[in-house]
């Protein structure tokens, strides 16, 4: 998607699909920010983390939430 314009085109087109959708996924940091130019808000996918089990999600959103929160600002 980050090579040739057709490519892109079909990015963009499938991003307004899956943002209605909510289905958004990345699986690495280039894609999100690719993605987030083209105006992504919300992703799901393999750059956050793997798929995990209801409990260990529970404490893997804890801490996360807890680092978002104890993160400096600029």
């Amino acid at each position: 998607m980050r090579s040739d314009s057709f490519s892109g085109a079909t990015t963009r087109s499938l991003l307004g699909l899956a943002h209605n959708l909510e289905l958004e996924g990345v699986e690495d940091e280039e894609t999100w920010t690719a993605l987030a130019a083209l105006g992504c808000d919300i992703v799901q996918g393999y750059c956050l983390s793997k798929p995990l089990p209801a409990g260990e999600f529970a404490a893997w959103l804890r801490d996360r939430m807890l680092d978002e929160l104890t993160a400096p600002t600029s």
